[in-house]
């Protein structure tokens, strides 16, 4: 039965399939009109992305930024709220934060993360002043 549907299903043109002698009845509008709004959503991501070895060594960008997909991407699907994004990269636009988990989740990264030279290193201290210190001096 499996085997008749997905047959049945990629064969069809129509958008109410019949099967069993129309028993059983598979609705293709929604499923095909879903597909169609991601599908175009995917081509609007694809279009403000670019990636260039000169760029980020390479890793996908916003077009006419350094900002990285992924990391806007993994910074929404923590719930960093679009507003607070935009305020942080003024470059990005709402759609562009819209659009980065679409992209990001069609086109994941592959292999290791680049070791970043600072990674294993403890942060930088610099010694403050107290105000109080610098009033009496």
């Amino acid at each position: 039965m499996r085997r008749q549907v997905f047959d049945a299903l990629g064969e069809s043109s129509r958008n109410v399939v019949s099967l069993e002698g129309g028993l059983v009845k598979i609705d293709l509008r929604e499923p095909r009109r879903e597909l169609a709004t991601s599908l175009r959503e995917l081509r609007r991501a694809r279009r403000l992305v670019v990636f260039d070895p000169d760029i980020m060594g390479g890793d996908p960008v916003f077009r006419g930024t350094r900002v990285p997909v992924h990391m806007i991407a993994e910074l929404v699907a923590k719930g960093s709220p679009p507003a607070e994004l935009v305020e942080s990269y003024p470059r990005l636009t709402v759609e562009m934060i819209r659009l980065a988990p679409i992209y990001a989740a069609a086109y994941p990264l592959r292999g290791r993360p680049r070791n970043q030279p600072w990674r294993d290193e403890k942060p930088i201290r610099r010694a403050r002043r107290r105000l109080d210190t610098i009033a009496m001096s």
